[in-house]
């Protein structure tokens, strides 16, 4: 299977701006509107200075945070690679452009136009691919690619600085060229940002003076090619050798244990000793541990004579050549596995039975009722009173001559253990004391990792760069704009509103209807704490049967949609998609189906299905961070931080640059342009300015 990506050598970009023209033309973007940018960086203090030029593109990452995002699936994953957003279906809400840490996702309210707009070139080839106040970004040229073409930046490009093609494919342009500089200068592509955990196909090579490299204009042979700056010095011999790979390799299984973390999530890279072996230089991925070995005999021989980072050269004298094959071939066969903790007991909560089946009625033991350890007084007062879920039975409906008859028929029934169903003796271990525990545990499971990812996502748009033009902006200001969006983009979801109301309407079945069985639930512990029955038409009661139908009418529909749309498998998240809805729909079933066996009388089926029902609420709530259900906080959260970029550029704040290419994302190109200078020298500490020309 092919896989798409872009290489750009850094040693070769002159920064005269080919290619953002060639895009331009090519795909006839409007006013401010770049798919291809070139970030001009001038980093250090005179006479200590560097100059870097950075061209900038759509990364089409392998876990695209612009594709998790999107509530809408306008944004999908080809085959090859290539990340799409697909203009009829995009509904402009603007989660994807705060989630892209590269900003290189474009929205805007309102095109400006270069032409006319009546010119033939805008209207008849420009518009109708480039619908209005939807999200754009870079497509690779998608239709020059499946022409057989490359893009018309790498076409433009008078240095061939940009090289295109199939990493899959060894033949390829793209992956000899990676080759010929690992052996030639070595020099190994790395990606831009690579603690945001996206995992992108475009790639740079750094420059030669970053690489300690003496090869200016030809490239010189491997064995001209100057060593790598040592660190300190080594002593001992074949022993410490194999005792330092040995660490190397468990210091990062134990950090890659540690750092697990579901998908789509960071993985960040620490700086630490095993960051140069099993980083971008060793394995071209946030890969883990050295075993089992994923690089070749060449490239580890080459790592262990000349070293690497913090791990020192080792010469022949320490370790033959012989003897280092060996340990290759030794960590190449080797394999880890990491056991896995076993799963947790099953928890359960609280039943309508507990009250008089729990702790307090036989000791713990559970149903049947039979032989009972209360005294004819206590059962009365339970009866009439009610306990945990069971309601109070007046005396209407259960006169005292009658509750005392129950009550000599259960003291004198004999106990038969084989009576008693399988749920009801789990029901033993559910007291409300133990429910409530769970539920703490679960609740407190969810919070933790659910702020743990919406962090992750904050941390995409770069908030510590954002800071400094929020305090010019005005702090009181951009939270005033940022909570407004929060409920108008956010909980309103104006953005849906005003493409299809329809499909407002669906996706509000299912977001409001879960917000009213919230508030049922918190409106009935306040007001019938002992679930006592009510009537239906009382507001306690309409209020979590209209929230439910509505929801699961809103579950169907998207099911629905699901198997009817040939798009809705943008090839990242279906799975979790469909987990949060069979966990919704499950949860939903089961609590109707409580509400029914209780009113047609079925009691002995109430329990079971209420422990379903529990069970289906329990795993909701637990799996919620790596669910759909993250949507209801995290694209809120990015679209009010897109609102609020727009808002700052369109205040004319003086934020320290001008006419920079796609207004609204100099923060984020901040934060890559240190990056970048940390990447190329590790030791630079120096300061970082981007310098925009008209």
């Amino acid at each position: 299977m092919a896989r798409l990506a872009m290489l750009i050598d850094l040693t070769r970009c002159i920064g005269c701006d080919a290619c953002t023209v060639a895009c331009k033309q090519e795909n006839g973007t409007p006013v401010d509107v770049f798919f291809a940018r070139v970030l001009n960086i001038e980093a250090g203090k005179y006479p200590h200075t560097k100059r870097v030029y950075l061209p900038m593109l759509c990364y089409h990452c392998e876990n695209p945070p612009c594709l998790k995002a999107c509530p809408n699936k306008a944004i999908f994953k080809r085959q090859d690679g290539v990340v799409l957003i697909d203009q009829d279906r995009c509904r402009g809400t603007g989660a994807c452009v705060s989630s892209c840490p590269y900003g290189n996702i474009i929205l805007q309210e309102k095109d400006a136009w270069y032409l006319n707009e009546d010119e033939p070139y805008e209207r008849d080839f420009v518009k109708p691919r480039l619908q209005p106040n939807v999200a754009r970004k870079c497509t690779y040229c998608v239709q020059r690619v499946d022409e057989g073409l490359d893009p018309a930046c790498v076409v433009a490009c008078p240095t061939h600085a940009r090289i295109f093609g199939d990493l899959d494919d060894p033949t390829s342009e793209i992956s000899t060229y990676i080759e010929q500089e690992k052996v030639q200068t070595k020099r190994y592509p790395f990606p831009l940002l690579p603690q945001a955990g996206t995992k992108p196909a475009g790639c740079y090579l750094g420059t030669m003076a970053s690489q300690d490299s003496a090869t200016l204009g030809g490239r010189a042979a491997p064995e001209r090619a100057e060593p790598l700056p040592t660190r300190g010095s080594r002593s001992g011999g074949k022993l410490a050798t194999v005792l330092a790979l040995l660490g190397i390799g468990l210091a990062s299984l134990v950090s890659s244990v540690q750092a697990q973390d579901h998908e789509g999530e960071m993985h960040a890279y620490e700086s630490s000793m095993c960051a140069s072996c099993h980083g971008p230089a060793g394995k071209g991925d946030p890969g883990p541990a050295i075993v089992p070995l994923a690089l070749d005999k060449w490239e580890f021989a080459q790592l262990v004579r000349e070293g690497k980072g913090a791990m020192p050269p080792t010469p022949d004298s320490d370790l033959s050549d012989e003897d280092m094959e060996l340990i290759f071939e030794e960590l190449r066969a080797a394999d880890i596995e990491i056991a896995k903790a076993p799963p947790p007991d099953e928890l359960y909560a609280t039943s309508s039975c507990m009250g008089c089946h729990g702790l307090s009625a036989m000791g713990g033991l559970g149903p049947p009722i039979a032989q009972t350890k209360l005294t004819e007084e206590e059962f009365h007062q339970i009866v009439r009173k009610g306990k945990g879920m069971m309601p109070a039975t007046k005396e209407s409906e259960l006169s005292d001559e009658q509750v005392a008859q129950v009550y000599q028929e259960v003291k004198q029934k004999p106990w038969d253990e084989n009576l008693i169903p399988l749920a009801f003796k789990v029901g033993q271990f559910l007291s409300t004391k133990n429910v409530a525990i769970v539920f703490l545990f679960v609740t407190l499971f969810a919070l933790v990792f659910g702020t743990k990812v919406w962090l992750y996502w904050i941390r995409l748009s770069a908030p510590k760069q954002l800071w400094s033009a929020v305090k010019k902006f005005g702090v009181l200001r951009a939270f005033g704009i940022a909570t407004w969006s929060l409920i108008v983009d956010g909980f309103l979801v104006a953005s849906l509103w005003r493409r299809n109301k329809m499909r407002w309407f669906l996706h509000g079945l299912i977001l409001y209807g879960f917000v009213g069985l919230m508030l049922a639930d918190v409106l009935i512990q306040i007001f019938n704490p002992t679930r006592a029955e009510m009537p239906l038409l009382d507001p306690l009661k309409l209020l979590p049967i209209l929230s439910g139908v509505a929801a699961l009418a809103g579950v169907f529909a998207v099911m629905v949609r699901y198997r009817t749309d040939e798009y809705i498998d943008n090839g990242v998240t279906q799975g979790r998609d469909f987990l949060f809805l069979n966990l919704l729909l499950n949860t939903l079933l089961s609590g109707f189906l409580v509400v029914v066996m209780k009113r047609t009388g079925l009691t002995g089926w109430v329990q079971p299905i209420y422990l379903w029902h529990l069970a289906s609420v329990l795993l909701l709530l637990a799996t919620a961070p790596f669910t759909r259900f993250m949507h209801v906080w995290i694209v809120p959260t990015m679209v009010a931080l897109t609102r609020l970029c727009e808002e700052i550029v369109k205040s004319g704040v003086e934020l320290g640059f001008s006419r920079e290419p796609s207004p609204g994302r100099h923060h984020k190109s901040q934060r890559i342009a240190e990056d970048l200078m940390k990447t190329l020298d590790p030791n630079f500490d120096g300061p970082v300015n981007l310098r925009y020309y008209p």
